[in-house]
């Protein structure tokens, strides 16, 4: 079973899918980080956990093509929208709005996982008639400037400048 991991856009998501992979990899997990659509085109190498949120392809209303092949090749969803903190709106009623037009909360299954920014999120998408489970998990593009990856990322650029050096 696989973790797949899709990179939709490179310089916003490639160091939080570097860390992310690292990480269940070290758990035991095979983790395949990928171009967001490359199997929509050689097809799925085997049942995985998809966690990301380019299966839709677009915000509402949504192209579920994507979206009903990867369950029929035995991928499971796990939702995670890492452009969901901040929204247009003057206030939390238009932020509302606009997280429920980008993906409405009923287009998920009972067996699929929403990941959430924060409580607020998970809020309204179980206020919205969310199906699926709902967790709070952040976002790993934010995880990746905690002090302890800054540290570590900083540590290995001097090794490969002190290595390029002598």
């Amino acid at each position: 079973m696989y973790i797949y991991l899709p990179v939709e856009v490179s310089p916003r998501e490639m160091v939080s899918r570097s860390i992310l992979a690292a990480k269940l990899a070290s758990k035991g997990w095979n983790v395949i980080v990928f171009q967001s659509n490359l199997f929509d085109r050689v097809g799925w190498p085997g049942k995985g956990i998809y966690i990301g949120k380019n299966f839709f392809r677009t915000e509402s209303p949504c192209d579920f093509k994507y979206y009903r092949e990867m369950k029929e090749a035995g991928i499971e969803i796990r939702f995670l929208d890492e452009e969901g903190a901040i929204s247009i709106g003057r206030d939390k009623l238009g932020w509302e709005k606009r997280l429920v037009a980008r993906f409405d909360p009923k287009y998920f299954s009972k067996e699929d996982t929403v990941y959430t920014w924060g409580e607020w999120q998970k809020e309204i998408f179980d206020a919205h008639g969310c199906q699926a489970r709902v967790a709070v998990s952040g976002s790993p593009n934010f995880t990746a400037y905690k002090k302890e990856y800054l540290d570590q990322s900083k540590a290995m650029n001097q090794e490969i400048v002190n290595n390029l050096d002598g």
